[in-house]
């Protein structure tokens, strides 16, 4: 019974700290994802130069500015949630080497993960540093675990991540227009039965998974 009981409190655990990254993540999704749907209406077509400057205007500020932050927002505040302000640089910068690397949203996950406990652990072998010494230990701190997250991020992570979200991107491209439309309504579904709870979070995490891999 105890070890039931401790399994649920990870898992509660693990399930605040996403949604710790997924909170401040939605505002970017919500304006980046309305501005390009706006450029949409006013005739924006990916790839085409004859395109209006003013359909242009919106998807550039929506999609390659808004958007662009999304992963590394959302891993910064997984990190945030675990270890306070001091796992937010290493975070977000981890997040940023998901997006470039084309680990994305999976990738983000891990970043946040990786440099929230990093950072717990750095003040936990540094909490006796002496009091005279506390401003190189903010200084150690951020400068330790940044490179390690990036060196994670970029040597072990970025490659089996980039993979699976591949097979991700594949797997929807390759679903049919019937399936499309099955899968919106499933998701639709999933969204609405549980109002924002634990089921409506799988699904809005698929949704935000498909866009961060240019599935719109």
């Amino acid at each position: 019974m105890s070890s039931e009981t401790n399994k649920k409190s990870v898992g509660s655990i693990l399930y605040d700290d996403v949604m710790g990254g997924l909170r401040p993540m939605i505002p970017f999704v919500a304006g980046g994802g309305i501005l390009m749907a706006i450029s949409f209406m006013f005739g924006m077509k990916i790839g085409d130069d004859s395109v209006n400057q003013f359909a242009k205007v919106f998807y550039e500020i929506g999609h390659n500015n808004a958007m662009l932050l999304m992963i590394p927002i959302f891993a910064g505040f997984i990190a945030h949630t675990i270890a306070g302000q001091d796992a937010l640089a290493p975070g977000m910068i981890g997040g940023m080497i998901a997006k470039t690397t084309g680990s994305g949203f999976l990738g983000g996950i891990v970043a946040g993960f990786l440099a929230g406990y990093l950072v717990k652990l750095l003040n936990k072998l540094l909490s006796n540093f002496p009091e005279d010494f506390q401003s190189i230990k903010k200084l150690l701190i951020p400068v330790i675990s940044t490179f390690v997250v990036g060196i994670v991020m970029l040597c072990v992570v970025s490659v089996p991540m980039a993979w699976l979200n591949q097979g991700l991107t594949g797997f929807i491209d390759g679903l049919g227009t019937q399936n499309l439309i099955l899968t919106g309504m499933v998701i639709g579904g999933m969204m609405a039965v549980d109002l924002g709870g634990p089921i409506n979070k799988v699904a809005y995490t698929f949704a935000v998974a498909a866009i961060s891999n240019g599935n719109y």
